[in-house]
Order: C-alpha cells, then sequence, then structure tokens
C-alpha cells in the first residue's frame, strides 16, 4: 500500500508501471516542456481559444506562414488593413482591372489630373448645358456662323463702331424712326430781289417776292416738322450810307413769335449768320424772316438773300 513505501524510498523508474497512469494532477506547473512534447501530437482542440488569452500569438506565427488558406472567408476587414498615407495595405497592382466600378469612387473625388490627357471622354458622357463661359472659347475659334444661334441675340453692345456697311441694311430696312434728329438736313431760305419800301420801319420777307410791311405777305407754312440753324444773311449794299451806324437786324419768326435764331449786319459788312441759336417748327407753322433797321440804313437797289438748314426729326 502507498502507506508501507517510505517517502524517501526513491524507487527507481524501472521498478514503476506508469503506462496510461499519469494524470494532469500529477503533473507540476511548467514541468513538461516542448522537448517531451512529440512532435506533431498538439491539435487545434490543445490551443486555448478564450477571448483575451488564445494560445497563438502574433509571436508565435512565423513570418509569411499566413496564406491565403489560411483565412476564413470574410475575415480580412477594413480595419485589418494598413491605411497609413505612404503604407496602405491596397496598391494598385492588387487590384484587379475593372475591379474599381462606380459604385467604389466616392462623390467628388476625381480631379483634373485623375483623367488622362488622351482620355477622348465622348461628348455624350459630358453635361455642359449653360456651362461654356467665354473664356473657354479661343480667339481664333472661328465658330462657324451654322453653330450660332443668334436669332434677336445681338445687341448694340456686339457692334463695333462703324461695323454696319450699306452692303448689310436691306433695301427698305430704314424708316423715318430709324433716322435721328437732323441725319437729312434740307437748306431753306429765299431771295428778295426789291429794296425794303423804308429804312425806318420793319419789314418781313420771305421765301420769294419782296420786302412787305405785312408779315402775313410773306409767311410760308413748313411741310414738315424741324429744327431751323445756321442762319446767314447776304445783302448786295451794305448799310453804311456814311454819316453814323446803320444797320439791318435778321430775325427768324414762328408765325408772330420771334425765334432766338437772328443776325445783324452793320456798316460795311454785307453778310451775317448764326450758328449757335436754334428754333423748332411744327409741321404747318408759318415762317418768315423780320428785317429791323436801324440809323436809315442805305436801301437802294438792295437785294438780300437769306438761307438756314431745316433738321427734320
Amino acid at each position: 500500500m502507498n502507506a508501507d513505501i517510505n517517502s524517501s524510498a526513491a524507487i527507481a523508474y524501472s521498478k514503476l508501471n506508469l503506462n496510461n497512469s499519469i494524470v494532469a494532477g500529477d503533473l507540476t506547473t511548467d514541468s513538461v516542456t516542448s522537448a517531451k512534447i512529440l512532435d506533431n501530437t498538439i491539435v487545434s482542440a490543445d490551443l486555448s481559444s478564450t477571448g483575451g488569452s488564445e494560445a497563438v500569438a502574433t509571436a508565435n506565427i512565423q513570418g509569411l506562414a499566413v496564406t491565403t488558406a489560411k483565412l476564413a472567408n470574410g475575415a480580412v476587414t477594413t480595419a485589418k488593413l494598413d491605411s497609413t498615407a505612404g503604407s496602405e495595405a491596397v496598391t494598385t497592382s492588387v487590384i484587379r482591372d475593372s475591379a474599381v466600378t462606380s459604385a467604389k469612387i466616392a462623390d467628388g473625388t476625381i480631379v483634373d489630373a485623375d483623367i488622362s490627357a488622351s482620355a477622348a471622354i465622348a461628348y455624350s458622357k459630358l453635361n455642359l448645358a449653360n456651362s461654356i463661359v467665354n473664356n473657354d472659347v479661343a480667339a481664333g475659334a472661328a465658330i462657324a456662323y451654322s453653330k450660332l444661334n443668334l436669332t434677336n441675340s445681338i445687341v448694340n453692345g456686339d457692334l463695333t463702331t462703324d461695323a454696319v456697311h450699306t452692303a448689310n441694311i436691306q433695301d427698305g430696312a430704314v424708316t423715318t424712326a430709324k433716322l435721328a434728329s437732323g441725319a437729312i438736313p434740307t437748306v431753306v431760305g429765299g431771295t428778295v430781289l426789291n429794296a425794303p419800301p423804308n429804312a425806318i420801319s420793319t419789314n418781313y420777307f420771305g421765301m420769294f417776292g419782296s420786302f412787305y410791311s405785312a408779315q402775313s405777305a410773306v409767311q410760308q407754312p413748313l411741310p414738315t416738322s424741324g429744327t431751323i440753324s445756321n442762319f446767314t444773311v447776304n445783302l448786295a449794299v451794305a448799310p453804311n450810307n456814311g454819316g453814323g451806324t446803320q444797320s439791318f437786324t435778321f430775325t427768324v419768326m414762328n408765325g408772330g413769335s420771334a425765334t432766338a435764331v437772328g443776325c445783324t449786319i452793320s456798316e460795311t459788312a454785307t453778310d451775317c449768320s448764326d450758328s449757335s441759336n436754334t428754333a423748332s417748327f411744327s409741321s404747318g407753322d408759318l415762317i418768315s424772316i423780320r428785317e429791323v433797321p436801324a440809323g436809315t440804313p442805305t436801301i437802294a437797289s438792295n437785294l438780300a438773300r437769306w438761307v438756314a438748314r431745316l433738321s427734320t426729326p
């Protein structure tokens, strides 16, 4: 019996029959070393899989020992991949051709540098509606007229000075409304062959005939509205009679009213002009010239002519 054996008996191993007799409780901690374990005898069930105490640590795995076959499907997640800049786990060489679909590309990540200079992107792939601006068009683009839709688009600011030539204007296209005021000047005037009745009273003359003391005898209706300017009067004989100062003052009349247009011939002068004042007339207004003498000027055998510019609206 166990009690019959002395605690220091030191029984030789050859005297013992321990086959299948030693149990876990017979072994002290760390008593079984690697040398005591038969090669290829440790199986998966012998390894601890308790969370946080798994038997196989990183240090136990040889370099390059974990092959694709050792990885369970779905075991490699995004979190397992190195994302350190410059050391990213997924490189171009490990991505299969055509594996990166549109769904794999984050919106807004493709920039100009990502597009090849020879990409030749088809027009149908582009959305250019309301996108092309002036700077996109080369100065020498020479866009054909057939490519342009200019109907009712060209405004005054698009035309350079003198851009519109006669050949560009359709026949009959320029109406009265298109003409600027004074664009087509008309010359009006008259000649009076006889001397005034006297040299001390106001007289009137018109486009034809003689001097008259009655304004109504010489008034002529204008057939169109317009503006009178550049008024000039010429006399055949100067008003100077050799004593004192003599003159004739001529004024353009609109009906019975004097306008601002007028001039004075004095002494030895034979003509005068007014190039600064203007007078407006409506169609049908009566025009005449008033002559006012001063200083008893010479009137014998006098010939008077007048001319003015009528600018129509």
